[in-house]
């Protein structure tokens, strides 16, 4: 393993700003979906072959629908669509891997777990464009460098900060919040697709959040109103957990009630009308998009809850390697009680893990996730530490 250098930070704390970009916006969906199709890929490679095979599948593209939203219903009049491009090995012999299926299913399965309004079927179409790589990387993939560590076929690197500001935990913490109650029963109005930036200059913290209405769940603009003014209040409230009581908090910024321009979606999510998205613009490794501190520009990766981390280590343990080489295509196994409890179904991380999300979703849908009757179903694969990735308005 390369070493990890580890510096002094300087900072100057007059003027700090955090922003996250919640599951629902187009950006994440992308990011969330290029990270689904990878882990997916590296569960049938290695149920498969007992190894993982040479994949690059991080490029998607998010092209939002058409929606005439409406207080009490409203309707998606062209569906969202999503691309999802890569590289990935189709075919090992004469043996065949379901790459479409395996992308198309991992999708919806994650689009069903975390957008509680968006019906997968009629209101999404994904298409994917993902082919066989080149003889060369493929050869380079399955060749190992010294202390047989995976050789890359490009540059790359990782920055990152710790520990987090009380700013930085804050703007995390409202959107995992959000996202984590029961969307389908407590304020199902409140969409997804929700953004948190923060700005703090001195002592004075201003908190904007945006939060795509859903108009199904709101019979009028006073509905509207009403539910903006309880999401301010759960923010101010949370704010003043975190050591922020004084702070401004504005929602939906863009409003002008009484034109009745108002955030209103069909669905939750700006992508079904007015938003495009792409890989790389959310947010980075930690879940955060930071300006003012170090980040990586590249890709993150999604971030399992602590209880899964946990499990992670003692699979990797009980699989014959604390530093997780010891896991093979007989691993499950040796699994601990929690991914025996996600196999039947159970939540355990209070549904604020991307990563339990993804997993947990394709098996409450279906035992077999290509409609095969002897395959069987995905399981989450908590071997790669990913927030989806990102940075950009």
């Amino acid at each position: 393993m390369l070493p990890i250098m580890i510096s002094p930070l300087g900072t100057v704390d007059d003027v700090e700003i955090v922003e996250r970009k919640g599951f629902g916006h187009p950006d994440t969906i992308c990011d969330a979906l290029a990270e689904t199709l990878s882990r997916n890929l590296c569960r049938e490679y290695q149920h498969r072959f007992g190894r993982v095979l040479h994949h690059n599948v991080d490029k998607a593209l998010l092209s939002g629908g058409q929606a005439a939203p409406a207080f009490g219903g409203g309707s998606v009049t062209a569906p969202i669509r999503i691309f999802l491009a890569g590289r990935a090995i189709t075919t090992v012999g004469n043996e065949a891997i379901p790459v479409d299926e395996i992308a198309v299913e991992g999708s919806r399965a994650w689009l069903k777990a975390n957008l509680h309004a968006l019906d997968v079927e009629r209101h999404v179409r994904i298409e994917t464009l993902v082919h066989q790589g080149s003889q060369d990387l493929q050869g380079l993939f399955s060749r190992k460098g010294r202390q047989g560590v995976p050789l890359a076929n490009d540059t790359s690197f990782g920055v990152g900060h710790a520990p987090l500001s009380a700013l930085e935990r804050l703007v995390r913490a409202i959107e995992q919040g959000l996202h984590g109650r029961d969307r389908r029963r407590d304020h199902p109005a409140w969409g997804e697709d929700i953004k948190v930036m923060a700005v703090r200059n001195g002592s004075r913290v201003d908190l904007t959040v945006a939060c795509a209405m859903i108009g199904g769940f709101l019979a009028g603009i006073g509905d509207y109103l009403e539910q903006k003014t309880e999401l301010a209040a759960w923010v101010h409230e949370t704010a003043g957990r975190y050591g922020f009581p004084d702070c401004s908090v504005t929602v939906n910024a863009a409003d002008d009630a009484l034109s009745g321009s108002v955030y209103l979606t069909v669905t939750g999510t700006s992508a079904e009308s007015g938003d495009d998205g792409q890989v790389g613009r959310g947010n980075r490794v930690n879940g955060l998009i930071t300006p003012c501190r170090p980040m990586s520009l590249g890709g993150g990766r999604q971030e399992p809850c602590q209880p899964c981390r946990e499990d992670l280590q003692r699979s990797r343990n009980a699989a014959g390697g604390g530093d997780g080489r010891g896991l093979n295509k007989d691993y499950r196994s040796e699994l601990p009680y929690r991914q025996q409890e996600r196999r039947a179904g159970i939540r355990t991380c209070a549904g604020q893990c991307p990563a339990c999300n993804a997993g947990q979703s394709a098996v409450r849908k279906v035992e077999t996730p290509y409609g095969g009757p002897r395959r069987r179903a995905f399981q989450p694969n908590f071997g790669t530490d990913r927030q989806p990735r990102g940075g950009g308005d």
